[in-house]
């Protein structure tokens, strides 16, 4: 089995099922140790185990450990036939001291008091202690949901002690040696040191993913915030970049899902542009859960955590834009390409959403009247206003004075019914213009009455309907009026000084 992929596989159940927790050997344990466990294990199976149960199986050394079964005995001592794996569960426990003696932490661990093991071990200055220490904190913070970010913190700044102790690699290499197969290359010890740390942070984004995926997201962003302030303090030894990088590893299948459902959702909008709209809104509800995912996990500036978002944001872009140009119902697609800005990432992603944003407010501007906001416009009843505006005045020969300015016309998108509507309002007596009315018909009836002069009547019919209808020819009812000074390009030039009318005042 190659090394760096039984390293890269290390998981929660670590200790759980190291071969010689499993077994109850001591990791000096020979071939002839062994083969009679084997044998008297399946005399206990034969005879219906024993006292102890589970085949024979001792209690765990460690006490939050469980009992192992009969079959995990027997996979365990297929794994101690195999010299690479035997090496890496030998090293994932506990060694004895370089003397030969017992060890009173190793007494403490029977015992059940892990505390006391701890601090013998703590005391202790040799290359075994250390590696004893490490094993063990790491150990108790894989206990229970391995959540535990304190634990993570202590067991993480052991293991970079571990890295850093030529000593520990020396003792490993001769372990190596002892077991004396050729399956165990020369620079084995080498070979593991170098790849501990990958494997180490490995381990610990597995069990943030795993978090994450069973729905404990706050237990999962809690230990992210334990691990990365200890991660980037021992930068040389356990560098940060390698927590990240098994990080987007194990999320791949959610990056897949992401870029999957975008890829399906553009090829729904080509094919249904008309429905385009559900499409998008489908494609932002399935998206959630894998990109939340995502967005706990990585750092936000992730290249993988921005890859996606912007790729969603162009999917949903697409889909707005195939629905907008079907459909041209721009209320909706704003609504889309709001949705798309919020979620885009990069600059460039960012650049596209809001050009094409720009797009969609301008339809909305000028593709629906401006005075009720609901129905399209009719080009035959577009208001226009005239404005001018950059007036200069230009010193002229003999004291003259030449003014010139700049003069425009805004066509404010307007539908047949508003323009009923606000010529039916003009016609509504109001102020002097009531007064006039009322004063006209009183002298309509006197001249019908008493039989006045013909010209009489029809001049008095006349200057009621010029009262009638000039001011909806040239004007707007005043809060009609108010409301189109809000029209994006009038109010743009009455921010720029522009003023109403073709001309100044005063100049012909």
């Amino acid at each position: 089995m190659d090394l760096p992929r039984l390293l890269e596989d290390l998981g929660p159940d670590l200790y759980q099922d190291n071969a010689f927790a499993v077994t109850g050997l001591g990791v000096d344990a020979t071939a002839r140790d062994i083969r009679r466990l084997n044998e008297r294990a399946r005399v206990l199976e034969r005879v219906g185990g024993s006292a102890a149960g589970n085949g024979g199986a001792a209690a765990p050394l460690l006490p939050f450990l469980r009992r192992p079964e009969p079959t995990e005995r027997q996979a365990a001592v297929q794994r101690l036939r195999d010299p690479v794996r035997r090496l890496v569960d030998e090293f994932f426990w506990f060694w004895p001291t370089a003397e030969g003696g017992p060890d009173p932490a190793i007494a403490a661990l029977r015992r059940g008091d892990v505390d006391e093991a701890e601090r013998i071990w703590s005391e202790q200055d040799t290359p075994t202690s250390a590696h004893n220490m490490a094993v063990l904190l790491h150990a108790r913070a894989l206990e229970g949901d391995g959540l535990d970010g304190r634990a993570w913190q202590r067991s993480l700044t052991w293991w970079r002690a571990l890295l850093n102790d030529d000593g520990v690699w020396r003792l490993l290499e001769g372990r190596a040696h002892r077991l004396n197969d050729p399956r165990l290359q020369l620079d084995t010890a080498r070979r593991f040191r170098a790849e501990l740390s990958a494997a180490l942070l490995s381990l610990n984004a597995r069990l943030v993913v795993g978090a994450l995926r069973d729905g404990r997201r706050s237990d999962a962003a809690q230990l992210l915030g334990s691990l990365r302030p200890v991660l980037r303090a021992q930068q040389t030894t356990l560098g940060p970049d390698l927590f990240e990088d098994a990080l987007r590893r194990l999320l791949a299948p959610e990056t897949a899902r992401i870029r999957s459902l975008g890829e399906t959702a553009e090829q729904q909008a080509r094919s249904a542009p008309e429905t385009a709209d559900q499409v998008a809104d489908r494609l932002l509800t399935d998206t959630a859960a894998p990109l939340g995912l995502l967005e706990t996990a990585l750092l936000p500036d992730h290249p993988a955590l921005a890859g996606a978002r912007d790729g969603i944001a162009n999917q949903v872009l697409n889909c707005m834009i195939a629905y907008g140009n079907k459909t041209g119902d721009w209320t909706t697609a704003e609504r889309l390409a709001e949705r798309a800005r919020q979620i885009a990432v990069t600059s460039a992603t960012r650049s596209r959403v809001e050009e094409n944003l720009e797009i969609v407010k301008g339809n909305l501007t000028f593709g629906r009247c401006w005075f009720c906001q609901e129905r399209p416009p009719s080009e035959a009843h577009t208001f226009k206003q005239n404005m001018f505006g950059n007036v200069q005045y230009v010193p002229g020969y003999a004291g003259s004075t030449r003014v010139t300015w700049n003069h425009g016309t805004v066509e404010v998108p307007r539908c047949q019914e508003c323009r009923s509507s606000h010529l039916y309002r003009a016609h509504i007596p109001t102020g002097g213009r009531g007064v006039l009315l009322v004063i006209l018909a009183i002298i309509e009836v006197l001249l019908l009455v008493n039989g006045g002069p013909f010209f009489l009547t029809v001049a008095a019919i006349v200057a009621a309907v010029v009262v009638l209808l000039v001011p909806a020819k040239f004007g707007l009812p005043p809060a009609q009026r108010r409301h189109m000074e809000g029209f994006p390009v009038v109010k743009d030039r009455l921010a720029e000084g522009w003023q109403f009318g073709e001309r100044p005042p005063g100049v012909n």
